[in-house]
């Protein structure tokens, strides 16, 4: 309730630093968008700069992002214009994209991460190795989520503790190798810390383990991960999960 209270307040008191005296039409807030990684909230306000024209309306509008419980708030994005029918200003073309790659050969695990697609996190997803290193060869994704095992073929490998061709590794070593250095996470039903300290060796950012038994316990995991690695530009840190 009281994370309510404090957005309500910044909010209005957004709408009051925009408000244009001689004019008595106030300021409102046309959308809001809660972003479910980081917990932000993005408030698009639609004011207005100048009376009425002959090309109608003329408004301002900004978008603030906000922290509900420290209380601060940052202005994104601005723009003024004349409004035309029926194209009002979207929220979704004015707030920043987070692009993010995702490659498991898994349907259920692709349909898993793609839940955390919305207006702001666009995902594209591959279900294969040579799809993924392509894909990421690209050099335009913010974060790259890659499963351990594509297949069964070197399952064999992993039970003996070899783990320097496992599909995941691969993929950070051949990107590596073509100077990308978008942050990856290995998201991955390989357990144990030996896996995880190879994986950080060949520039994998995150290890987190799927966790079969536990699938909201495992998305959890990987959300914390994206909003560390994204917002905390920690690309040459280890984030342990495990």
């Amino acid at each position: 309730m009281q994370e309510k209270n404090n957005l309500y307040n910044i909010i209005k008191k957004l709408c009051e630093k925009h408000a244009r005296k001689g004019i008595h039409v106030e300021p409102k807030v046309t959308e809001e968008y809660k972003d479910p990684i980081t917990k932000e909230v993005y408030v698009l306000i639609k004011a207005h700069i100048d009376f009425p024209t002959p090309k109608g309306e003329q408004y301002k509008y900004v978008v603030y992002k906000i922290d509900p419980e420290t209380e601060k708030y940052k202005l994104i994005n601005e723009s003024c214009g004349y409004e035309i029918e029926n194209e009002e200003v979207k929220l979704e073309k004015m707030i920043p994209k987070i692009n993010i790659l995702h490659g498991d050969d898994s349907a259920l695990y692709r349909e898993r991460v793609k839940k955390l697609e919305d207006i702001k996190y666009k995902i594209t997803q591959v279900d294969n190795v040579e799809d993924l290193i392509k894909e990421g060869e690209k050099d335009k994704y913010d974060l790259i989520i890659t499963d351990g095992l594509f297949g069964p073929e070197k399952t064999h490998d992993v039970r003996k503790g070899i783990y320097e061709n496992v599909d995941g590794i691969v993929v950070a070593k051949k990107l590596r190798e073509k100077g990308i250095t978008t942050p990856i996470i290995i998201y991955t039903g390989i357990e144990g810390i030996d896996f995880a300290i190879e994986a950080f060796q060949h520039g994998i950012q995150c290890y987190i383990h799927k966790n079969y038994d536990k699938e909201k316990e495992g998305l959890e995991n990987l959300r914390r991960a994206i909003k560390k690695l994204i917002y905390k530009s920690e690309r040459e840190e280890n984030v342990n999960h495990f």
